[in-house]
């Protein structure tokens, strides 16, 4: 129902710098850069107190395609400005909302904005990269690394308002300063890496044709 064509899209080119500026800068520019960018692919896993999620996104400023996977449970998801479409399992509906409901919805396509809302911070890096907690954090450079081949500076910062609140940020020191890798160390209810990639690629959506319309069930709208 999806149809994309891309290719992984290195930061390639000269030192872009960013490696010598203080390690705050070096934070509030990739977030600037990444949030400009007309596309990204993030993929990766976060893990809670009660579940792992893993995903696969690509987004083009709020909208795209992608799958997230919940202890085992596969969701395929496009966004339009419109509306959030999904489609899940009937092992997926039988868990979230009972044996009546994976009867009727199970591997069809929906249209569901309260649950879409749930996803809508993983096709916007604007949301995704909310840098609210930037004046309460302490950011250090720690290091050099290479994430899917390019070359990245890592700075490794901690939330001040609490300890348990923790990440490194790989940026790529060359070409545009793309935040390459987000790796959360936070104790206790959140972990995971998530890998940035494909940046600036076409992104091409097909809306899923005859979704069931669970935003006003009954009324027989669909769209």
């Amino acid at each position: 129902m999806v149809a994309a064509s891309f290719a992984l899209a290195p930061a390639a080119g000269a030192s872009n710098g960013i490696g010598a500026l203080p390690a705050q800068q070096i934070v509030k520019k990739s977030i600037a850069a990444t949030t400009t960018a007309s596309s990204v692919t993030v993929s990766g896993a976060i893990a809670t107190t009660s579940q792992t999620v893993s995903l696969h996104v690509t987004s083009a400023k709020g909208i795209g395609f992608g799958t997230f996977t919940y202890n085992g449970q596969t969701l395929t998801v496009v966004k339009t400005t419109k509306h959030t479409y999904f489609k899940a399992t009937q092992s997926f509906w039988t868990t979230a909302a009972g044996a009546t409901a994976a009867q009727l919805f199970a591997n069809k396509w929906v249209i569901s904005d309260a649950i879409g809302s749930s996803f809508a911070s993983f096709f916007d890096t604007r949301q995704l990269l909310r840098t609210s907690n930037l004046t309460t954090s302490v950011f250090v450079k720690t290091g050099a690394a290479t994430v899917n081949g390019q070359p990245a500076v890592i700075v490794t910062g901690h939330d001040k308002t609490n300890a348990a609140s923790a990440g490194k940020l790989y940026v790529a020191t060359n070409g545009p300063p793309y935040i390459l890798r987000l790796a959360a160390t936070t104790k206790g209810t959140n972990a995971g890496v998530l890998n940035f990639t494909n940046y600036n690629q076409a992104v091409h959506l097909t809306v899923p044709a005859h979704p069931l319309n669970l935003n006003s069930l009954g009324s027989g709208s669909q769209g």
